[in-house]
């Protein structure tokens, strides 16, 4: 056996796992970068439309049949809950982020 041979084998393998490591140190940075922003924007709906009404206490209240508040009220209560939801992938992508 040529231990050159060996020699540049193995340091060419180190530099492929050293070169693996540094890209998934890039990829949780983005990760952490994506989590960060999806977790502002989430952030900033929940703080504009609240709780969505079936997750509050009180009994939701019901606009008129065909009505526009009952239409308004709707769409609230969607956008509450996409609010949560990007909280909640931004949270995740934090916690794998970090991890």
């Amino acid at each position: 056996f040529d231990k050159k041979y060996i020699f540049s084998s193995i340091e060419n393998s180190l530099k492929r796992l050293i070169n693996v490591a540094l890209l998934i140190m890039e990829i949780s940075n983005l990760i952490l970068a994506f989590g960060l922003g999806f977790l502002w924007h989430g952030l900033q709906i929940f703080w504009v439309a609240g709780l969505p009404r079936q997750l509050k206490k009180t009994k939701p209240e019901n606009g008129e049949v065909d009505s526009q508040r009952s239409f308004m009220l709707f769409w609230l209560d969607q956008y509450s809950w996409i609010g949560l939801t990007i909280i909640a992938i931004g949270i995740l992508s934090l916690i794998r982020g970090l991890i």
